[in-house]
């Protein structure tokens, strides 16, 4: 037995088929935590992550991210979803303590996906390091939504069930880099925090 062939076999098959399935759309594999990894699971052919029963189809992200809004729900959702070749879409979604990604990107341009990857996973190391010195209330959860379907923008959600202000969504792009570039690496008051994002 080659060393590949062992490290296949370890590879739980949710990973395995996210991959190759990955592979024949020319897309890289999305940020995934080491603990997520070992979760995955094939939720639909072309469809991966650890929500064992999702409410619907990756395409409708609206119920997501009201999802998000309302519950402090723990899953990831990635895979190919779409109604007929106009609207099939590489969606990314991420439901952390924190962080609510939701990532809804038209197919025809691999290349713009594999290129928006690394932000995600800036992203999640960033909140990592400032949940780490305790630099974000133990409330607040960014959520983000870039989708070529159904809008952009970023914003602070406080507390179950949160919502953010009108003021306080942001839709300055690049979205994803903007996000980041809110997330806090000193102390800050946590009212004045809230005032300020």
């Amino acid at each position: 037995m080659t060393p590949m062939n062992f490290r296949k076999e370890n590879v739980p098959e949710g990973l395995l088929k996210a991959q190759e399935c990955f592979e024949q759309e020319r897309v890289k594999l999305p940020y995934i935590s080491a603990d997520d990894k070992l979760k995955m699971l094939v939720i639909d052919p072309r469809i991966f992550g650890t929500y064992s029963n999702p409410p619907c189809r990756p395409y409708d992200i609206n119920v997501y991210v009201h999802d998000a809004l309302t519950t402090p729900n723990d899953y990831i959702l990635f895979g190919f979803d779409g109604h007929g070749v106009a609207s099939q879409g590489m969606h990314y979604y991420a439901v952390k303590e924190n962080l609510a990604i939701f990532l809804q990107l038209k197919t025809v341009d691999p290349d713009r996906i594999n290129n928006l990857f690394p932000a995600i996973e800036w992203i999640f190391e960033s909140l990592k390091k400032a949940n780490s010195k305790h630099l974000i209330p133990d409330d607040a959860r960014l959520l983000i939504v870039e989708s070529d379907f159904n809008g952009k923008g970023w914003g602070w959600i406080k507390g179950y069930p949160g919502k953010i202000e009108e003021t306080k969504w942001h839709i300055d792009e690049p979205i994803l880099m903007s996000a980041f570039n809110s997330i806090p690496d000193e102390p800050v008051d946590p009212k004045a925090w809230w005032g300020n994002i």
